[in-house]
């Protein structure tokens, strides 16, 4: 088992490595070893990735070829197959190897969490596993990127196991290594479910939907292995690991060659060729380099279009019928990713919708504008199926707004930033005849001014008269209609989303195109009916006494004709 193995490893790494100590270099450490590592780690050689491990503080600065010795041990300790997960921390000079070895349980979190929290400092992530309990995989990973350690598999990794070693702030791998991916799967059968945690899970890794694509590629019962070429194909940064030794540089022993006679310089040409003479040598002048390529028509469309997006989006919110629009087939619907990192936290379109819809209810009146100066769009340029595309667009900018409720009204401005891809692909082929359906990915934002200032209170009822039915406001609504048109009255400036919020409804629901309009349709023509049979004197007072009774923030202080 790697257990005591990865003891025999610390215990090696104690004995060669003497602790660190500020402004202390070790005895053998004299200057001239120390400008030989130095040389080592520069020049290359299979070394460059053990420098990083250095860098990383996991080793000392002195002893460089103990390096070498630990990522050998480390490779040979896997040749024992394991069976249970078993989760260690192993102290170094500086740092901890922590190893999990074995399958992932559905415990193994707790588990690694208990052993792993006392843990300071910059650390190492060993992986040895050929994978297990998703959830709880994808929680070590999280925990792992939290603690911003590193991770390395020496030999071999596949599914869960895969997925945390991605999570590692540095990801190192053997020239050997096997790391397989695929999707994720219940009982034998793929899972959607499971898919979708991976995808959300990487997104919040931070990597893209190439990625994503990868490691979801293979059914359950295939694998799909990473290559440090593919690695680069998809966004993943990897450091390969060769635990070979380095060769000392070669000295050579023969004589150096003579120095090459000193060859006489060629001038410039400073004629035209028609007024050079036959015998004239010299070499033509250099043009002036040529100016950046001016940003193609398509990149440019895309750059407009993902502000459009954003655009449209402050817009709805300062539309009264917001609250439909960012409803299940509403107009803003299918304006983010299923997905989204929402102010930090990968969250749900669904949830999304519905934190918006809570705002609006909160505050129904509101009026955003963006700063038309402050606006930057970046499309971010790479490589799909081997041709120039790009994977996302980036909107930051400064929007002002103003919101108001029945108890306060908010002033204030925001910094903000949107990241929206191709959808569904997550990357656009700059060659395509069509141009990409952009959907936000992630949203953020930080306010930099707000004052909230409580309203006067009216001489009207403040305090809802009750909560009343869809059918109620309707009737209330239809009233509205039908004394404008009929009678003429008319109330003041108090909004009436407002008021019939204080019924206990929204007001969009009542609008010609809300749910509840074909329900106030058959109201107006029964309110018609009953002013024409009332008389129009008659008719009109009760109207008007229903609108007082029922509206009087808008009706009580101002009646007409």
């Amino acid at each position: 088992m790697l257990t005591a193995v990865s003891v025999a490893i610390a215990d090696t790494m104690r004995r060669h490595y003497l602790p660190a100590t500020p402004g202390y270099d070790p005895p053998h450490a004299n200057s001239h070893e120390r400008s030989n590592s130095e040389y080592l780690c520069h020049q290359g050689g299979g070394l460059e990735a053990s420098c990083r491990l250095s860098r990383l503080g996991v080793f000392n600065r002195g002893a460089f070829h103990m390096k070498r010795t630990f990522l050998a041990v480390l490779l040979a300790s896997t040749a024992v197959p394991a069976y249970a997960a078993q989760i260690e921390v192993h102290p170094l000079d500086k740092g901890q190897l922590i190893s999990i070895d074995g399958r992932i349980s559905p415990n193994d979190f707790d588990v690694f969490k208990a052993k792993a929290s006392p843990v300071s400092g910059r650390s190492v992530v060993f992986l040895n596993s050929s994978g297990g309990h998703l959830v709880a995989a994808l929680q070590i990973g999280e925990f792992i990127r939290l603690k911003g350690w590193a991770t390395i598999v020496p030999s071999e990794c596949y599914s869960g196991c895969a997925l945390i070693w991605l999570a590692g702030t540095e990801r190192m791998m053997s020239a050997n290594a096997k790391i397989g991916f695929h999707a994720a799967s219940m009982n034998g059968q793929e899972n959607g479910m499971g898919n979708a945690l991976i995808g959300a899970y990487l997104n919040r890794l931070g990597l893209g939907y190439e990625a994503v694509a990868f490691a979801t590629a293979s059914s359950p019962d295939d694998m799909t292995y990473l290559t440090p070429s593919k690695a680069k194909q998809v966004g993943i940064e990897v450091s390969v690991i060769d635990p070979t030794p380095a060769q000392p540089p070669q000295i050579a022993t023969a004589p150096p060659p003579a120095p090459a006679p000193k060859q006489q310089a060629i001038p410039i040409c400073d004629k035209p060729i028609r007024q050079r003479s036959l015998d004239t040598i010299c070499v033509e002048p250099k043009a002036d380099p040529a100016p950046p390529p001016a940003p193609s028509d398509n990149s440019r469309q895309l750059s407009w279009n993902a502000y459009q997006v954003v655009a449209n989006s402050f817009a709805a919110f300062n539309s009264p019928q917001a609250t439909m629009s960012f409803r299940s087939g509403g107009s803003m619907f299918n304006v983010y990713w299923d997905a989204v990192s929402y102010y930090g936290k990968m969250t749900s379109k669904a949830d999304v919708l519905i934190d918006k819809q809570k705002f609006f209810e909160r505050w129904p009146i509101r009026d955003y504008k963006i700063r038309s100066d402050t606006v930057q769009v970046t499309c971010t340029e790479g490589q799909v199926d081997n041709a120039p595309g790009y994977t996302d667009c980036r909107v930051n900018g400064t929007v002002d707004w103003t919101a108001t409720n029945q108890t306060a009204r908010s002033i204030g401005s925001a910094n903000f930033g949107y990241i929206l891809r191709p959808y569904p692909s997550g990357s656009w082929r700059a060659d395509s005849k069509q141009l990409p359906d952009l959907r936000i990915s992630a949203e953020n934002s930080t306010v930099t001014s707000r004052q909230v200032t409580p309203l006067a209170a009216t001489t009207a009822p403040a305090q809802p008269v009750k909560s009343l039915s869809p059918d109620e406001v309707a009737m209330i609504a239809a009233t509205v209609i039908v004394g404008g048109k009929e009678c003429r009255i008319k109330g003041n400036d108090y909004p009436l989303n407002l008021a019939i919020a204080k019924l206990g409804q929204d007001a969009v629901d009542f609008k010609p195109d809300g749910r509840y309009a074909p329900l106030v349709e058959v109201k107006v023509k029964k309110g018609i009916e009953f002013v024409n049979g009332m008389g129009k004197a008659k008719g009109c007072e009760g109207i008007r006494q229903t609108l007082i009774n029922f509206l009087p923030d808008i009706y009580a202080q101002k009646q007409g004709k």
